[in-house]
């Protein structure tokens, strides 16, 4: 490893007492009072929720326009369109990217097929993933007065309980145990290989907007993600991944040759 074991977040089986400064972005105070040994699912989970403004920006009341310039927009039938289109949008998601932190498939670093394991889990799951930081503004009215936009809201609700339960079910099966065998520590869900959602009911609204050179919701959203790169969490745009701004996390994981 490129990080001495006894540097590694948290402490293994005695509690260390962390500076801000080498541990960014997690919440000292958790970490300083962790063990890695005890870790958990609904530890490492609190963990990652208190550093979602990390990887998810918080809107400003800006950013929320008044229903009446987007409302006319989403519709179930231009929905429909949006979520048929081939290639689906989500698939802006797909990772080509080598992690950042390990080296897939090396045995005696990582549970052995944890990211083959991951890559499964982000396939099935990816239209929920993608969903979730383009979530378009849907009240019940426009539900009460469209069945098929209806539809495509409670399924979506239906998408997004799967995929937690999928990802509660990875970090069980594959990343406490590596935590707790010190294999690697906290540090790795930071790895842009992962993918994560927002803090629940955080949510990261979409709101189309029409300009001379976008008619569809499709436009819209290609206007989108060029301006806010970290609703595809930096898939097209790697190199400005938050992560990559952390020195101690290049490597982390390899064992020097």
């Amino acid at each position: 490893t490129t990080v001495p074991r006894g540097l590694w977040i948290p402490g293994y089986r005695v509690h260390r007492l962390f500076r801000t400064a080498d541990v960014t972005p997690w919440d000292v105070d958790k970490v300083s009072h962790q063990l890695a040994v005890e870790i958990d699912v609904p530890a490492s989970t609190s963990l990652l929720l208190d550093v979602s403004a990390w990887l998810f920006p918080t809107l400003a009341p800006s950013a929320h326009p008044h229903p009446s310039t987007y409302e006319h927009l989403i519709t179930g039938a231009a929905v429909d369109v949006l979520m048929n289109l081939s290639p689906p949008p989500w698939v802006s998601l797909d990772n080509e990217e080598a992690p950042l932190t390990f080296i897939p498939h090396l045995r005696g670093r990582m549970p052995h097929n944890s990211a083959q394991a991951y890559l499964e889990y982000e396939e099935r799951h990816l239209q929920s993933i993608w969903g979730s930081t383009h979530t378009l503004p849907i009240t019940e009215a426009m539900c009460l007065a469209d069945p098929l936009l209806a539809a495509y809201h409670e399924q979506r609700r239906q998408r997004r309980s799967r995929a937690g339960v999928a990802w509660r079910q990875f970090l069980a099966k594959y990343v406490v145990p590596a935590i707790r065998r010190h294999l690697c520590d906290i540090d790795i869900l930071l790895d842009p290989f992962f993918l994560h959602f927002p803090k629940p009911r955080v949510l990261k609204e979409w709101y189309p907007r029409l300009t001379g050179n976008a008619t569809t919701l499709a436009d819209t959203l290609e206007i989108l993600d060029a301006e806010e790169p970290w609703r595809l969490q930096y898939r097209l745009n790697p190199q400005d991944h938050p992560a990559m701004q952390i020195a101690r996390l290049a490597g982390k994981y390899i064992a020097p040759q």
